[in-house]
C-alpha cells in the first residue's frame, strides 16, 4: 500500500511540476530570462511543502487557478496590445508573472486553510 501512495506522490509532482513551469514561463519576456526563478522557486516551495502536509489535491486546485489566471491575464494583454498600441510589452508580461505565482502562492493558502 506504501508504494502505491509514493507512485501516486511522484506522478502528481510530475505532472504539477511541469504546469506550474509552464504556466511560469508563460509571461517571461526576452528580456528579463531571470524572471523565471519567481515561479519556479515559489512552485518547488510549494511541491515540497504539499507532499510533506499530504496537500497535494489542495496544489492542484491552486494550479488550476493558476491556469485560469493565466487565460484572463492573456486576453487582457491582447486586448490591452491592440487598443493602446503599448510598447510596455515587457513590463505588462513581467507584471503577469509575478502575478501568475502570487495567484497560485495564494491559491494554495486559500486551499489548505478551508
Amino acid at each position: 500500500m506504501a508504494g502505491r501512495y509514493w507512485i501516486r506522490v511522484i506522478v502528481t509532482s510530475v505532472v504539477y511540476s511541469i504546469a506550474i513551469g509552464l504556466g511560469g514561463y508563460v509571461f517571461v519576456p526576452n528580456t528579463a530570462p531571470v524572471l523565471l526563478a519567481v515561479p519556479f522557486v515559489s512552485g518547488c516551495l510549494l511541491l515540497l511543502h504539499a507532499i510533506q502536509t499530504t496537500n497535494l489535491d489542495e496544489l492542484g486546485f491552486a494550479i488550476v487557478g493558476m491556469w485560469t489566471a493565466i487565460l484572463a491575464l492573456s486576453v487582457a494583454i491582447g486586448v490591452l496590445d491592440e487598443l493602446f498600441r503599448s510598447q510596455a510589452v515587457d513590463l505588462t508580461t513581467a507584471l503577469g508573472t509575478v502575478g501568475i505565482t502570487i495567484v497560485l502562492v495564494a491559491g494554495y493558502l486559500v486551499a489548505v486553510n478551508r
